[in-house]
C-alpha cells in the first residue's frame, strides 16, 4: 500500500500547492518534516527510458521521501547527497525498465486495487478545492500511475519468486562461510564503578580515582571484589557483587577488549574512566568461541540462502534489463557548483518559462505533450538546449549500458 500511496504522491507533486496532499500520503516522511528541496518546474523532463520520460518532479517527489525518512533534519549531509541522488536515479530508471517488462510478458494491472486506491484517493480529497478543480484531469492519470505501480508489484514478486533452498545448499553455505555460524567468545566479568558527573571537574574525578585506587588495593590485601562492590558500586550490578553476567567478546571498548584479551582469570584492570564515572573491571571466565551444530542452524542458512539467492535474482534482472535498454539522462544526478539537481532543474524550468523551448511531457501517461509556444515540434533536443542555456551544467547523454555497471541494483523504487 505504500507504493500505491507513492504513486499518488509522485503524481500530486505536479501541482502547485498540493505539498501538504503529498506529505499526507507519503507514509515514510513524518508531517512535520521540511521539505528538502523546492519542487520542480512542471513538465521538465530528467532522464528517458527506451524514449518514455522520466519528470523532474517524481525524481524530487522521491529524493525528498528518501532524505525525510533516512535524515533527521530532512537533509543529508553534502558527503551523502550525490550518493542518495543517484540512488532515486537508479530506482526511476529500474522501475521504468521493469514496468515495461511487465507489459511485455503480458501482465495486466490488479484492476480492483487500482480501483480502490483511485476511489479512497478522490474521497480523501473530497473537500478540497484544489482537487475538484482539478479532478477530471487528475483522476485518469492518478489510475495509470497507480495501474503502473501495480505491474511493477508484480514483476518484482516474479522476478524474487526463489526457490527455498535444499538441505544441502545449506550445507555449502554452512561450510563456506562459518564465521557466520559461531559463537564469539564470551567473557565473564565482574564491574565496581564510583559515578561521577561528566561535567564535574577534574577534582571530582581525582578524588573518585583516588578513591577507586584505596579499593583496588584492599581487594589486593584480600578483601572480597564482590563485598566491595556491594559497599561502594553506583552501577546497577552492586547487588549482584558487581557481576555483569556474560558479554561477548567485542562488545566492550577497543582498549578494554585489549587488557581483556590478555588477562588470566582473576585479573583485575586499574581503575579507568567511564561514561558514568570510574570503574574497575575483573575477568572471572572466559569461554572460547565455538561453531554451533549444523542442526541447529539449518534454518537460519536456509534463509541466509534463499535471502542470498532472492538479491542476486533481482540484479541479473536489473543487468539484462538495463544492458537492452537505452537510457538517456537529461538532466546532471551529481552534486557540485551549479550543477546539482536541484539547481539544473529549477534553472532548466525558468529557460522553459522564458525561451519556450523546454518540452512538457503527461506525467506518467509516457507520451510527449504538445511543445510550449515557440518550441520545434518533434524537436528531441529542446529540453537540452533549454537546460543549457539557462543552467549551463547540464547535459544529455546517451548510454546502453553493459552488465554489471550498476553500482547498487536491487532496491526497491
Amino acid at each position: 500500500m505504500k507504493l500505491i500511496q507513492y504513486a499518488i504522491c509522485c503524481l500530486l507533486a505536479v501541482l502547485p500547492g498540493w505539498g501538504a496532499m503529498r506529505t499526507a500520503w507519503a507514509e515514510e516522511a513524518p508531517a512535520s518534516a521540511p521539505a528538502a528541496t523546492e519542487a520542480a518546474p512542471a513538465g521538465l523532463v530528467f532522464a528517458r527510458v527506451n524514449g518514455k520520460p522520466i519528470l523532474a518532479q517524481e525524481f524530487k517527489a522521491r529524493y525528498n521521501a528518501i532524505i525525510r525518512q533516512r535524515f533527521y533534519h530532512g537533509a543529508p549531509p553534502e558527503s551523502q547527497a550525490e550518493a542518495v541522488r543517484q540512488e532515486v536515479a537508479d530506482l526511476l530508471i529500474e522501475r521504468e525498465l521493469f514496468v515495461e517488462e511487465a507489459e511485455k510478458r503480458g501482465m495486466q494491472p490488479d484492476a480492483a486495487k487500482v480501483e480502490q486506491a483511485v476511489a479512497a484517493a478522490d474521497k480523501r480529497y473530497a473537500e478540497e478545492p484544489g482537487w475538484q478543480k482539478q479532478r477530471e484531469a487528475l483522476l485518469p492519470k492518478l489510475k495509470n500511475q497507480i495501474a503502473r505501480q501495480s505491474l511493477f508489484d508484480q514483476i518484482e514478486k516474479s522476478v524474487r519468486d526463489v526457490p527455498i533452498p535444499s538441505s544441502s545448499d545449506a550445507r555449502a553455505f554452512y561450510d563456506q562461510k562459518s564465521d557466520l555460524f559461531t559463537e564469539p567468545e564470551k567473557l565473564y566479568m565482574s564491574i565496581i564503578v564510583l559515578s561521577v558527573d561528566p561535567s564535574s571537574p577534574k577534582e571530582e574525578w581525582s578524588k573518585a580515582r583516588e578513591e577507586m585506587q584505596k579499593i583496588v588495593q584492599r581487594i589486593k590485601e584480600g578483601a572480597s571484589f564482590a563485598d566491595m562492590a556491594r559497599q561502594h558500586s553506583q552501577d546497577k550490578s552492586a547487588s549482584n557483587g558487581g557481576n555483569m553476567g556474560y558479554v561477548h567478546s567485542g562488545m566492550l571498548a577497543e582498549h578494554l577488549q585489549a587488557k581483556m584479551d590478555k588477562f588470566q582469570l582473576g585479573e583485575m584492570t586499574d581503575p579507568v574512566s567511564v561514561l558514568e564515572g570510574v570503574a574497575i573491571y575483573r575477568l572471572d571466565d572466559r569461554v572460547p568461541s565455538k561453531l554451533m551444530e549444523f542442526a541447529e542452524v539449518e534454518q537460519r542458512a536456509k534463509d541466509l540462502v534463499h535471502r542470498e539467492k532472492v538479491e542476486q535474482a533481482w540484479k541479473d534482472a536489473v543487468s539484462r534489463l538495463r544492458a537492452d535498454a537505452k537510457i538517456e539522462i537529461l538532466l546532471p544526478i551529481g552534486g557540485g557548483e551549479g550543477s546539482k539537481q536541484g539547481d539544473a532543474a529549477t534553472q532548466g524550468g525558468s529557460a522553459s518559462q522564458t525561451g519556450g523551448t523546454a518540452r512538457e511531457e503527461g506525467a506518467g501517461q509516457g507520451e510527449s505533450a504538445a511543445p510550449t509556444e515557440g518550441a520545434k515540434p518533434g524537436e528531441n533536443a529542446a529540453q537540452g538546449d533549454a537546460v543549457k542555456q539557462d543552467a549551463g551544467s547540464a547535459q544529455k547523454t546517451s548510454s546502453k549500458k553493459k552488465p554489471g555497471s550498476k553500482k547498487k541494483p536491487g532496491k526497491k523504487p
